[in-house]
């Protein structure tokens, strides 16, 4: 019983990496474009995480690819881009501790328009992680490609329950106006 099972897993794991090995690369990159978080094109937003006061840990995006690729990343509350590489089958971490990701990032208005988004793009499909993470909480999420949401206004939101109370985070992207909303 137990062999079938390791077996089983064996088979599970290993099989779509070696039937994708002897995939002419074209094709490959065809397969793998039919999973929807992958892109070449990502805006990020990072939500505020508990109160300001709180110590922080690390503010991380992680990229990920199947293919050598190079990521441009765009900071459009200070017009600023750098460049990075991705091996590929490898997570990249752009952190603040080497100055990559900065807290200025995290979206502390309500209510109103403001210009921090976060723009992530490459020549291969990549995959992009982000954690906003202090001393009592962590924040993260599997960002979403443009091409999947496109240019017109999308509600995000996520609500989270306590015993007493409803806490909840949104937002509302607009990439024609170029605002990201909380």
């Amino acid at each position: 019983m137990l062999a079938r099972i390791l077996t089983l897993l064996l088979v599970v794991v290993f099989l779509p990496q070696l039937c994708l090995a002897q995939v002419p690369p074209e094709v490959a990159k065809a397969l793998l474009s039919v999973n929807t978080t992958l892109g070449k094109d990502f805006w990020i937003a990072i939500p505020p995480n508990e109160v300001n006061p709180f110590p922080t840990n690390e503010l991380e995006v992680y990229v990920a690819s199947a293919f050598d690729t190079e990521i441009t990343v765009f900071d459009a509350s200070g017009d600023k881009y750098y460049k990075r590489q991705v091996k590929a089958n490898e997570i990249r971490t752009l952190s603040d501790s080497r100055g990559e990701t900065n807290w200025t990032w995290e979206i502390r208005e309500y209510e109103q328009p403001v210009r921090k988004g976060v723009r992530i793009t490459s020549k291969e499909p990549i995959c992009v992680y982000v954690i906003n993470s202090k001393t009592t909480t962590s924040d993260g999420y599997l960002a979403v490609p443009v091409s999947l949401h496109g240019t017109h206004p999308t509600s995000i939101a996520a609500t989270t329950t306590s015993e007493r109370h409803v806490h909840g985070q949104g937002a509302l992207w607009s990439l024609q106006r170029k605002t990201i909303q909380w």
